[in-house]
């Protein structure tokens, strides 16, 4: 089973037995430019997709630290970038400036 499956499938198993979160807006395309801040306590990598993510917050989307799969989504995203796979991404939330929260990423060969 390749991993980004063992990612839906755990992210579902736990968003499922702890929280009633319905996964508001989702985005398909692969993703093109990934970028890290350290001065954002807390935030890992956020991302552009092609198409763009649509949101207020300049077309990003970041994943954070509090995720519970937090390491498995971030190697999802490396190998996603590294192949030019099309992924589709998920979220239930928009950070203080209007960027989507990642809460479930899948995505192809």
């Amino acid at each position: 089973m390749p991993v980004s499956r063992y990612v839906v499938i755990a992210a579902a198993l736990l968003g499922g037995l702890s929280s009633s979160h319905v996964l508001a807006d989702q985005n398909t395309g692969v993703i093109e430019n990934v970028h890290l801040n350290a001065n954002i306590p807390g935030r890992g990598a956020c991302f552009h997709m092609n198409p763009a993510v649509p949101n207020v917050g300049g077309n990003w989307a970041c994943l954070w630290k509090v995720n519970p799969l937090y390491n498995e989504t971030t190697a999802l995203i490396i190998s996603a970038v590294s192949r030019g796979s099309s992924c589709t991404v998920f979220w239930d939330q928009m950070d203080a400036s209007g960027i989507p929260i990642v809460v479930l990423l899948d995505c192809g060969r």
